[in-house]
Order: C-alpha cells, then sequence, then structure tokens
C-alpha cells in the first residue's frame, strides 16, 4: 500500500511539473541571473537579441533558448565561468556564449556542465573567444552537438583551451560540431561510453 502511494504522489507530482512549466520572455539586457533565479523547474527562458552580463549559474532544470540566428549573446568578464550548469536536464540552445575566464587550472569555460548537470543538452550554440568551449566535467549522458566553437585567437596556442573537454563524463557524446582555434579539438580523459562524431576541426 505505501509502494502504491509512493509512485501514484511521484506521477502526481511529474504530471504537476509539467503542466506547470512556462515559457518566460527575457528583454535584451535584463538580469539573467536574477530570472534563472525566477524561475521554475521546467520552464524555457526566451531570450531576446542583445547582450546580456554573464557569470550565470543554472541551478534548476530550465531550458535556455535564443532567436535562431543566435543574436542572444551572453557575454563573460573574462573571470570564472561565463555559463555554469549545475542542474539535471538543462537545455542550452541559440545561444552565444563570451568571453569566459583564461584560467586553465580553474577550468574557465564558456558553457561548465558540473558532475550534477546531468543529460545536459548544449546545440545549436556560437561559444567564441572562451578557454574551454564547453567543459563537461563528469555531466553524464551528455550531449554536445551542432555548436559552432571558436577559440580565442589572440592567446599563444598553448595558452589556449580545448574547443570541448570531456573529464569522466559517461555515455556523454560529442556530436557535429564546428571546432577552431583551441588547442586540442576534443580532450578527454579519465571518461567512458563516449561517442565523438561528424565534428569539423
Amino acid at each position: 500500500m505505501h509502494i502504491k502511494t509512493f509512485f501514484l504522489s511521484t506521477a502526481v507530482a511529474a504530471v504537476f511539473q509539467t503542466a506547470s512549466a512556462a515559457t518566460v520572455h527575457i528583454a535584451a539586457g535584463s538580469n539573467l541571473q536574477e530570472a534563472v533565479d525566477r524561475a521554475q523547474a521546467g520552464d524555457t527562458l526566451k531570450l531576446a537579441s542583445g547582450v546580456y552580463r554573464g557569470k550565470v549559474i543554472v541551478n534548476k532544470p530550465l531550458t535556455l533558448e535564443g532567436p535562431a540566428d543566435r543574436s542572444a549573446e551572453i557575454e563573460g568578464d573574462r573571470t570564472g565561468r561565463t555559463l555554469s550548469v549545475h542542474a539535471p536536464d538543462v537545455t542550452v540552445r541559440n545561444l552565444t556564449v563570451t568571453k569566459s575566464g583564461l584560467s586553465l587550472p580553474a577550468m574557465d569555460a564558456g558553457i561548465y556542465l558540473e558532475e550534477t548537470a546531468l543529460r545536459a543538452l548544449v546545440e545549436h550554440n556560437d561559444v567564441l573567444e572562451n578557454s574551454v568551449g564547453v567543459y563537461i566535467h563528469g555531466a553524464t549522458d551528455s550531449l554536445v552537438r551542432n555548436n559552432k566553437i571558436v577559440g580565442d585567437s589572440k592567446l599563444r596556442r598553448n595558452e589556449r583551451g580545448n574547443g570541448v573537454t570531456v573529464w569522466n563524463a559517461p555515455g556523454s557524446k560529442v556530436t557535429g560540431n564546428d571546432i577552431s582555434q583551441g588547442r586540442d579539438g576534443i580532450f578527454s580523459n579519465a571518461s567512458t561510453k563516449n561517442v565523438f562524431s561528424n565534428n569539423r576541426f
């Protein structure tokens, strides 16, 4: 009886979360971190064309989506990570993400996927002038596909990060990306059951 009650409660909660998910339109120049903090799990944040201040942390399942021409730009201040994902089931789509910090030991990146960012989807973005473009740091079953990732050509090559770094992220896939001007295109360490396919370097 208790088991049936548990499953029923879980199913009702899942249906409620889906039903209550909203599409929230974010005006250019808005404080994106505040918008993320106000959003409910499952919401889609639709970013208008324009520039948003970076070092944003996504700590709940959300979709961040810009216009198809990638004219919504999350711009860092050359310190830390421009966009960090710490929650599972987050989608980052149709954005331009730029100007992370440049510290390789600190794992600075344009888009950083923490170990808790299971099943992250990063697709159709321009990831430009960062240290590492996309850093999959233990985020199991993540998918990074169809992005344009360009490193900072003003730096010497040994100062640049990789296009995509994969560290201990079993099941993650990196497919269909156009990667240039970094140190290595894809760098994988201590990770298994990955797929790297149809990328252009």
